[in-house]
């Protein structure tokens, strides 16, 4: 397929022909919130946006506007909050101002976006009338620190931050060159849910021709309990077009990443970026693989070169330079960097566009294969075409199940794609189906015996832009041979989880968790406190088994919650805690039982007196006296009046 950089028009967009999603399969679970950090990407952007449900139940989904004061936007034009309704396996794709009502147009700000269900997945666009530029994001997910990959001054970036917490914060903005040399860091206050976009020379004066990356960190540990806040991303622009890369949480590093697409020659460029945020100096091994010349296997069919990234650096090389391609034929092919130290790993992209400088897009490095995968629409024919890329990174060949339906839910197309043992495949979606296709609306599932990495372009004949998007979905567990009704209904689950039997400690011992979960795919895990007095510590709060330390005595419930593609699950353990044992070296004491010859104190214990002492020192001290050998069993109901002798 000659995979080239699509022209994508304004109908195809704002039908999410242009707004392709590939959602992960039904997880179970709470209300989930997502971000749309701008309103407005650039001066003049219009924004578009794509809720898809395919679950087969209904969702409800409330969108709510703000300032980048924080304020809810409000006119008589608008309505905000709004609560929309997705139907099962539905789909809802609106620009805002048909959304919010025309008042929001114009409008700076960024949109919180709650789901019923975190099964609903989202996607928005930024665009201009004009559509010279256009390029897509996911819903952003909050985190502490954000990484922006790309800022440069003669790329005119800008960048959107939000934070989406009630509270106000301090963060750090830090800018470092490609070098790994921090060239500057400053306060930066962002009040509770306010946000902005803006240029970096406006953010930071000295940086107007500065080439690096920017750090913003709202100094919240991950240890410290306090909910993570930060959203954003970037954009940047060639001569018309513009490409928009997210704002990187610290998770995304990756030690082995795929990027399933490139394109080289005949008036196009790849560049790949890759940024070391951290202290150690990293190698990196980056392979293009599975290359063809002008739709045919090229001899060689992968090159290898070695880059090293110091600490903190940045490497931005077009492929290429990196692998020496040269020619006028169009190279296309797939590429895949390991880090061969071992250290953290590294934040990847590849951008891509024509040389002219019209077209420009951005798609991040991917770290994990799917099994079952979708992309929720399709527009092809009538001038339009969906474009998929699909690799098999595994040892193993893969047998990828590609089904079309249409808004209805109804099978339009089925084919049968195998993949051999690294093997990748870009088709039009018609090329795959082996006939024309005229279908607007409706969505592409794939489902694979074996994990493989996915990627989607669309495009048409009406305009020169570009707009690529990763997939997300599930990972399910490998298998040799699944029968086609198997794959039609893989086994949607959420783990089965054990946070192992309840247990009693004395303190200052420290409780041995011992959990177990399993269940499809990648199972990830955490211990937090259910219930109990005190502060509970973890040894590794994401490790099945365990250590849990406590501040002081008393009954706990420690829960154990284990998240797959399908849902969540909790199981809970309760831990008794003793305080701790009080021990003193034995030391004769003598207890004064007055006129008596014993005394039972209130524990039931008998004082028996051996004999009676006259006080000699005259302070009527007199009476019956009975030796006990440990201090701290002194009868706390003995009267005031009775004397300790040592």
């Amino acid at each position: 397929m000659d995979f080239r950089l699509p022209r994508i028009s304004i109908s195809a967009l704002l039908l999410s022909a242009a707004l392709i999603i590939a959602a992960a399969l039904p997880l179970r679970g709470q209300i989930a919130k997502s971000y749309v950090p701008a309103l407005q990407a650039r001066d003049g952007a219009d924004l578009g946006l794509v809720l898809v449900n395919p679950t087969l139940a209904e969702a409800k989904v409330t969108l709510t506007a703000r300032d980048y004061t924080g304020a809810i936007i409000q006119n008589n034009a608008i309505i905000n909050p709004i609560t929309l309704t997705l139907p099962a396996s539905g789909q809802i794709a609106v620009r805002a101002p048909e959304l919010f009502g025309s008042g929001i147009s114009g409008q700076a700000g960024w949109v919180e976006v709650s789901a019923s269900t975190p099964e609903v997945k989202g996607v928005f666009s930024a665009f201009n009338s004009g559509l010279s530029l256009i390029d897509l994001g996911e819903f952003a997910r909050p985190a502490s620190r954000l990484i922006f990959p790309k800022v440069s001054g003669s790329s005119a970036t800008k960048l959107s931050l939000v934070n989406t917490s009630p509270q106000d914060m301090q963060a750090t903005l830090s800018l470092y060159t490609n070098d790994g040399q921090l060239f500057s860091a400053k306060s930066l206050a962002v009040p509770a849910f306010s946000g902005f976009t803006s240029s970096i020379d406006k953010l930071e004066p000295s940086a107007a021709n500065f080439e690096g990356y920017a750090v913003i960190d709202s100094g919240v540990s991950p240890a410290s309990g306090m909910a993570e806040s930060l959203v954003g991303f970037e954009t940047y622009g060639n001569r018309s077009d513009i490409a928009l890369v997210r704002a990187f949480p610290e998770s995304a590093r990756l030690t082995t990443g795929f990027l399933t697409h490139l394109a080289s020659g005949s008036g196009y460029s790849t560049k790949l970026t890759l940024v070391n945020f951290s202290g150690d100096s990293q190698v990196l091994r980056i392979t293009a693989d599975g290359l063809q010349a002008g739709g045919s296997p090229r001899t060689p069919s992968s090159e290898t070169v070695e880059r090293t990234l110091p600490p903190n650096a940045r490497l931005e090389e077009s492929v290429e330079q990196m692998f020496n391609f040269s020619g006028e034929a169009l190279i296309e092919g797939y590429i895949r960097f390991e880090t061969e130290t071992n250290t953290s790993g590294v934040i990847g992209f590849l951008d891509y566009g024509t040389t002219d400088g019209v077209a420009l897009s951005a798609v991040e490095a991917q770290g994990g294969g799917y099994s079952n995968l979708v992309f929720s629409y399709i527009a092809e024919g009538a001038g339009y075409y969906t474009g998929l890329a699909l690799l098999n990174p595994n040892s193993e060949p893969s047998i990828v199940t590609l089904d079309t339906f249409d808004a209805g839910g109804n099978r339009t197309g089925s084919t049968i794609v195998n993949l051999n043992s690294g093997e990748r495949k870009a088709r039009l979606l018609s090329e795959f189906l082996q006939r024309n296709v005229n279908q607007f609306g409706g969505y592409v599932r794939l489902t694979a015996t074996r994990p493989i990495f996915a990627s989607a372009l669309f495009g048409s004949s009406a305009h020169t832009s570009l707009a690529s998007v990763p997939a997300q979905g599930a990972s399910l567990e490998p298998q040799t041979s699944v029968p086609r009704t198997a794959l039609a209904k893989p086994n949607r689950t959420p783990p089965v989880v054990s946070a192992g039997s309840n247990q009693t400690i004395t303190l200052p011992a420290s409780a041995t968790l011992n959990g177990t979960a399993s269940g499809s795919g990648t199972i990830t895990t955490t211990w937090s406190k259910s219930s109990g007095s005190g502060t509970v510590t973890f040894g590794n709060a994401s490790a099945l088994s365990t250590t849990a330390s406590f501040s002081t005595s008393g009954s706990y419930v420690l829960s154990l919650t284990a998240t797959n593609a399908y849902g969540t699950s909790a199981s809970t353990v309760t831990i008794t805690v003793n305080p701790v044992v009080v021990t003193t070296t034995a030391s004769t004491v003598r207890i004064n039982t007055g006129s008596t010859t014993s005394y039972t104190d209130t524990k039931g214990n008998v004082w028996a007196a051996d004999a009676y002492y006259t006080d000699a020192s005259g302070g009527g001290n007199d009476g019956f006296w009975a030796y006990c050998y440990r201090k701290h069993d002194r009868p706390s109901d003995l009267p005031d009046r009775t004397l300790l002798h040592e």
